[in-house]
């Protein structure tokens, strides 16, 4: 029985709408008949449609369930949804389907056995033996139909087909009441009834934080219009809204209801599919394009895809890959699917010649990430150290013994062939006693380092990679380029380096993002002209974008740029600790560096929501296509260094460094930004 334990007692203006034969049989159905119209106006007139299969199975029990709805402008009946059947149903004339006539009938339609019947069904199958259809009207006014069917014979009753007329007509109500009270503007696009970019967004996000709890893939399809400018000079706007219109229904049609749609710009729309890989959303895409193609009375497509975490996993990003990806399908002529290029994390392997693990590909793109974070770990190590040969070793847990994942310099046969047990040699000794094991020379102090590897040094550091008692891995460093021994300092910085290692590596809740802002502050601690200073950038960057009134993620957002994007100032020791002024020659070291920090932030498919602004902001204000983010992180980064002692200066007090920035606005820096921070900072 449908509606079970709901109370069958109904007041008593509503006992004299019913017939009381009815209610005595069937008390359950009929007070969940009550209970339609909250739940519809609840709700926008597209998700009212797509719900009614499942209101509809509270009161009757069915195989299939359609639900058209009537666009009485266009003067077109169209399918909105099927529940019960898995698939897609290519759009075509609905004028000779069972469902049309019943648009025209105020009784239900029921044909009990459709053994040898000829009309057209559309779209259920030969399967269905009865068929129920309901015409949903409002005071004769029509709004759509909700046509059911059972694989049974004689499914349903009289009492059934009165329960059923009175659901469309209560369904009919509160559809009519939607389309009267318009959508917010800033929550529906009105030519195209579907989601404005913000509201998108929200779900965008949402969706990606989901598949990153889950590690399950979500992809974004990116559309738009081929030549729909001169479509529209050609045959005017009124025209041109009718065709968005449609191609904004085909391309519901092509989707499945829990997937979104947007409309960004004006001949452009946005796809996001939950759970889908990169293959399904091509094949999405090609559906699209497919079902959009087959009218010639409509432009044809190009389409970029991208997909988490494939490619990024930042909602933002998302959108700009699969942009870029569009482009250069337009680039190409149009009437194409792309997807982005591949990543430049290979380039990156031969500028700083460490390599990731033997296995890392896309098969597992979450593996992947892991993969690529540890790749990122021990390249800022080594850059930070002036480390030549270096390697961080994993435990295998099943074998127990220590493998290498990730080299620098390290010889081929040797990275693939050695394996070392718990106990065994430096790296397997400072596993089991969990102990950094340090020497500024091994050979005094009675340790050996050699076996035959080629190492040019006899000062090492090992440290292991722990959290609790758990044995991760281990990270080796010898040979570094300035011949120097490592000292007891930066033995203290790889230990902390290593825990922060182990923290991203155990707890789910830590972003990669978090991690190398953490291995940011413990390479830092290397200087003292260096120690804390991204810390204050992002610091000063959150407190301009407060000031500012941001939204609270593009707050998130800044905070968490301004720690990583120097990279722990990799780099920079002597420029920073320089007794005297930066010549041309330590600039051009600045302007490369730079840029290797910029192909970094593209390599790395986590880091790349943050390359743009990272690769702008030491440009300057009056030189124009700086980003919001750019311009105030230029404002926070210069203060914060004129505010931070160097070789060839001691620390400015603030008022003397924002005097500075003022004097800059307008030229270097945003006047707006200048005046903001200086709002935002009490001065003593």
């Amino acid at each position: 029985m449908k509606g079970q334990g709901r109370s069958s007692h109904l007041p008593g203006e509503k006992m004299g709408l019913l017939r009381e034969e009815l209610v005595s049989k069937r008390p359950e159905e009929v007070n969940f008949l009550f209970e339609i119209e909250p739940i519809l106006l609840s709700r926008d007139e597209e998700g009212a449609y797509l719900i009614l299969p499942h209101l509809m199975r509270e009161i009757l029990n069915y195989d299939l369930c359609a639900v058209f709805s009537w666009d009485s402008d266009e003067e077109e009946l169209s399918l909105k949804t099927i529940e019960g059947e898995k698939g897609i149903w290519p759009a075509r004339p609905l004028s000779n389907t069972i469902a049309a006539s019943t648009l025209r009938s105020t009784e239900p339609v029921y044909i009990p056995d459709l053994t040898g019947y000829k009309g057209d069904l559309y779209p259920f199958d030969k399967d269905i033996r009865s068929l129920l259809a309901i015409s949903m009207r409002s005071y004769g006014y029509p709004v759509g139909v909700i046509q059911i069917g059972s694989k049974r014979p004689n499914a349903y009753s009289k009492e059934d087909l009165e329960l059923a007329r009175i659901f469309g007509i209560k369904a009919a109500h509160s559809i009519l009441h939607l389309r009267q009270i318009p959508a917010p503007s800033d929550y529906f696009d009105p030519v195209t009834r579907t989601y404005r970019y913000p509201v998108f967004l929200d779900h965008l996000r949402k969706e990606i934080n989901f598949s990153r709890r889950n590690k399950i893939p979500t992809s974004l399809i990116y559309i738009d219009l081929d030549e729909f400018d001169d479509f529209n000079r050609r045959y005017g706007y009124r025209i041109g809204d009718r065709i968005l219109r449609e191609i904004a229904s085909k391309i519901k049609e092509s989707i499945r209801a829990e997937d979104s749609i947007c409309r960004y710009g004006g001949d452009e729309f946005l796809v996001l599919l939950t759970k889908a890989d990169r293959e399904g959303a091509i094949r999405v895409a090609q559906r699209i394009m497919d079902r959009i193609g087959d009218d010639n009375g409509h432009p044809s497509l190009t389409i970029g895809v991208a997909t988490c975490p494939d490619d990024v996993d930042h909602p933002e990003a998302l959108v700009n890959l699969a942009q870029r990806a569009m482009g250069r399908g337009k680039e190409m002529g149009g009437n194409t699917i792309q997807i982005p290029s591949e990543t430049d994390l290979k380039e990156l392997v031969d500028l700083f010649n460490v390599k990731p693990p033997l296995g890392y590909s896309r098969t597992n793109a979450w593996d992947s990430l892991t993969d690529e974070f540890l790749w990122l770990a021990l390249t800022m190590l080594t850059q930070a150290l002036h480390v030549e040969r270096a390697s961080l070793m994993i435990l295998d847990p099943k074998e127990e013994v220590l493998k290498f994942e990730v080299t620098k310099n390290l010889n081929e046969s040797v990275r693939r062939k050695v394996k070392v047990k718990i106990g065994e040699g430096i790296a397997g000794k400072a596993l089991m006693e969990g102990k950094v094991i340090w020497a500024d020379d091994a050979l005094k102090k009675g340790i050996s380092t050699g076996d035959g590897r080629g190492y040019r040094s006899n000062s090492f550091i090992c440290a292991p990679i722990l959290k609790g008692d758990l044995k991760i891995g281990v990270i080796n460093l010898t040979d570094r380029s300035d011949a120097q021994p490592f000292s007891e300092h930066e033995e203290e910085i790889v230990e902390e380096f290593a825990a922060a290692i182990a923290e991203v590596m155990t707890d789910m809740r830590v972003r990669y993002v978090e991690g190398v802002g953490k291995l940011c502050e413990v390479l830092e601690k290397r200087s003292a002209f260096l120690n804390g200073y991204s810390k204050k950038v992002s610091e000063y960057a959150r407190k301009i974008a407060e000031r500012l009134s941001l939204p609270s993620e593009k707050i998130d957002y800044l905070t968490e740029l301004g720690m990583i994007r120097e990279l722990g100032e990799i780099g920079m020791d002597e420029i920073v600790s320089k007794p005297g002024p930066l010549d041309e020659s330590d600039r051009k070291i600045v302007e490369e560096r730079a840029k290797t920090i910029t192909r970094i932030f593209n390599g790395v498919r986590f880091l790349r929501p943050y390359a743009e602004p990272v690769s702008h902001h030491h440009n300057r204000f009056d030189s124009n296509g700086m980003s919001l983010e750019s311009r105030i992180i230029a404002v926070a980064e210069a203060y914060a260094a004129m505010t931070s002692p160097r070789g060839y200066r001691p620390a400015m007090r603030p008022n003397e460094a924002l005097k500075l920035l003022h004097q800059e606005a307008g030229g270097r820096f945003d006047p707006l930004l200048v005046r903001t921070l200086s709002e935002s900072i009490a001065i003593v």
